[in-house]
């Protein structure tokens, strides 16, 4: 799948509260999720399994100056 990545932290604590903040200011399609292969806890805003999907919706967000610096992760299972 890809992700769109709003934010990346190295403890679980700190991406829970920006997933909340989020929520809190109207975005409630907002999660977390930790890789190993990273040791990194990633905030996303949206996700598929269609590389062409998650890159508009990469495109979307940037455009709100918040996200503007939103990436795309893709991890395989």
């Amino acid at each position: 799948a890809d992700y769109v990545i709003v934010g990346a932290f190295r403890s679980k604590e700190n991406a829970e509260r920006y997933d909340q903040q989020m929520v809190d200011m109207g975005f409630p399609e907002v999660h977390f999720g930790f890789l190993s292969a990273r040791n990194l806890w990633y905030v996303y805003v949206a996700s598929s399994d269609n590389l062409e999907e998650a890159k508009a919706a990469r495109d979307k967000y940037r455009k709100m100056k918040m996200f503007k610096d939103a990436w795309l992760l893709t991890v395989h299972p």
